[in-house]
């Protein structure tokens, strides 16, 4: 967290809601989002004020609420259902466990069993709100002049804070987001031994063997690309002509340089932005639901937690009437296999390998995407019926459900086509055929699929890619940065190229409106440092530097009336050795909605970064 600002995070029906804590706080004041449980709207004139009542406090109110009904050890006052992103339900049951017991003066003290009451693991609908009545009552007694404050708890299973409103009688549990705790394999000779396995025989031997020429090509590229990417800076007179800082850059000489130098094509496309994982999830979800044909994903991490887990029962559901194919990176796989637990689901017990949890009892196919040379397959692309596409940022675990900030994009029509083509060539080539099997799909495959129409209120957009020795995404953004006139935002988690950098400084020379937004807290701790050392360089001459107040995995940019988002970041794993895939579109009306619904709130939101800090050395080799 940054600074002092505490921030609540939402679930699809309100009733799941995260908390994220500051370390420090030199006040007792936050601020709180309203809850709403038909709808919550994340401005500022919607926050409120809130006090924070500390653990010793609370934990005094608590033990007069059980000496005033008589409760010998433990009370259960909350318990309520929520409903999954699936349509599922699920209990969550608050119990308050009592360490000692105070009375009124704050003094160790048995409590006095006024009542002849039967202890209670559950209390119905009436006892529960007894037991918030009694809360509240006492609550108006010790803090007359306080009508809505967070509680800290230390003793509640899985909560740390109520909120508590004592003109509604309301007690609201706030429950911690997933947390991240790996679990080592008690046996590291074992543990050594599987990773060696993957790397070396899943990773090289094997791809090696069925796939010679990919495998010697991506060899080339790996070297090819280490050269690229300490490429000189090349600016010429061409881009310094910015006499009018108010105008946009040229989009029919822009587009050319696509269509004739990088070689892409245009494609007609109903886009639409999904940002946050409730908008995108709920949306694939929904539409998964309703395939007749296929769903296709292709993923970079798809993990094992209890969100995950939901998604993989969807998807051995669908198996059983639609093709259900997955392909998942082996790098993502090792590194992030294990999951880092809801604490709302008591001794959940993980199962370890994606691939066997994914086969069991279903009818889904999955493949591994071999690393071979250590380069992965980062993209993320979601396929319903051969008719809709998803692509963006998010892979599938709780964190990109529930607690990251992130973007990604459905879209309709022929723009589709071109991902299906792209998908079943990587399937092909992480089966066991390899090389062979891609070559034999190209040559003998003629598969005449029904093409999606374009309609008339489509726009286009430009599908980009990182592959081999093709840096589309990098040469793209590179020729925008030098183009922009007027504007340029971004918001990336991992931003370490160095090139781009020096031409966002160019840019900024020019006149241009250079804005970037950074993660405040990295998943990444390494980036942390790095991301700080890359705001020094950019405040230090002139750029506007933000720090998102959480983990920001948005991978976004728009260059005057420009834009490309996607899954690429902006350092040199995802411009030159990385498998990618961006989308780029100019429509006026979509850029303005990026801008307006992630980049200006985002901007608000965000702690400005104004002065220069100390970053060890290290980094700047790094």
């Amino acid at each position: 967290m940054i600074k002092n600002k505490l921030f609540l995070d939402f679930g699809a029906k309100n009733l799941y809601l995260t908390l994220r804590i500051p370390k420090q706080y030199k006040n007792n004041s936050v601020k709180r989002l309203k809850l709403d449980a038909e709808k919550t709207k994340k401005k500022e004139n919607d926050m409120e004020s809130v006090e924070i009542i500390s653990n010793e406090k609370y934990q005094q109110i608590i033990n007069e609420m059980v000496i005033e009904n008589g409760i010998k050890k433990k009370l259960a006052i909350l318990k309520y259902e929520y409903e999954t992103d699936l349509g599922t339900t699920k209990e969550l049951e608050a119990e308050i466990q009592l360490d000692n017991v105070y009375n009124v003066d704050g003094n160790i003290s048995a409590p006095s069993l006024s009542k002849e009451l039967k202890e209670e693991k559950k209390y119905n609908k009436q006892k529960t709100k007894e037991a918030i009545e009694s809360v509240v009552n006492i609550i108006k007694k010790k803090f007359p002049d306080e009508t809505k404050f967070l509680a800290l708890t230390k003793n509640i299973s899985d909560i740390v804070y109520f909120y508590v409103d004592t003109e509604k009688n309301y007690v609201m549990p706030l429950i911690l987001p997933p947390y991240q705790k790996k679990e080592n394999d008690s046996n590291i000779l074992v543990s050594s031994g599987k990773f060696l396995y993957s790397f070396i025989v899943k990773n090289h031997i094997v791809p090696i063997i069925k796939s010679p020429f990919t495998s010697g090509y991506r060899l080339f590229s790996t070297a090819s690309s280490s050269l690229m990417s300490f490429a000189p800076i090349l600016t010429e007179d061409f881009y310094l002509d910015n006499d009018c800082n108010q105008c946009m850059m040229d989009l029919d000489d822009f587009n050319r340089f696509l269509d004739e130098d990088l070689g892409t094509k245009e494609y007609k496309a109903d886009i639409k932005l999904l940002i946050d994982g409730e908008s995108f999830f709920n949306d694939f979800i929904e539409t998964a639901k309703q395939a007749t044909h296929s769903v296709f994903i292709q993923m970079y991490i798809f993990k094992t937690d209890t969100f995950a887990m939901e998604i993989i029962s969807l998807l051995k559901e669908l198996s059983k009437k639609v093709d259900v194919r997955v392909l998942i990176d082996y790098i993502g796989s090792l590194t992030n296999s294990k999951s880092n637990q809801d604490p709302i689901i008591k001794d959940y017990k993980e199962p370890k390998d994606i691939v066997d949890t994914l086969k069991e009892d279903s009818d889904i196919k999955v493949r591994m995407h071999p690393d071979t040379w250590l380069i992965s397959d980062h993209r993320k692309i979601f396929l319903v019926d051969r008719k809709k596409a998803y692509i963006g940022g998010m892979n599938i675990a709780s964190e990109y459900r529930y607690n990251w900030h992130d973007l990604m994009v459905s879209l309709e029509g022929p723009v589709v086509s071109p991902i299906v083509k792209l998908f079943y060539k990587s399937w092909s080539f992480a089966g066991l055929g390899g090389d062979f099997a891609v070559a034999y799909r190209s040559l003998f495959t003629k598969v005449k699929r029904k093409e999606n129409k374009p309609a008339d209120d489509m726009i286009n957009v430009r599908l980009l890619y990182t592959d081999s020795t093709d840096y589309q995404i990098y040469e793209a953004q590179l020729e925008a940065i030098r183009r922009a006139k007027k504007r340029i935002y971004i918001e990336n988690p991992y931003f370490t190229e160095k090139v781009l950098a020096e031409e966002l400084v160019l840019a900024k020379q020019r006149g241009v409106d250079v804005k970037i937004i950074l993660p405040g807290v990295n998943d990444l701790v390494i980036y942390d440092k790095t991301n700080l050392k890359i705001a020094n360089y950019f405040i230090e001459n002139g750029i506007d530097v933000y720090f998102y107040p959480k983990m920001t995995h948005v991978k976004a940019a728009v260059y005057d009336n420009w834009a490309c988002v996607g899954s690429a970041n902006f350092n040199k794993l995802s411009m030159f050795k990385n498998r990618e895939i961006n989308v780029a579109f100019y429509d006026e009306k979509l850029v303005n909605e990026l801008i307006e619904t992630l980049f200006e709130p985002d901007f608000e939101v965000s702690d400005k970064f104004e002065k220069e800090v100390d970053v060890p050395f290290i980094y700047y080799l790094i």
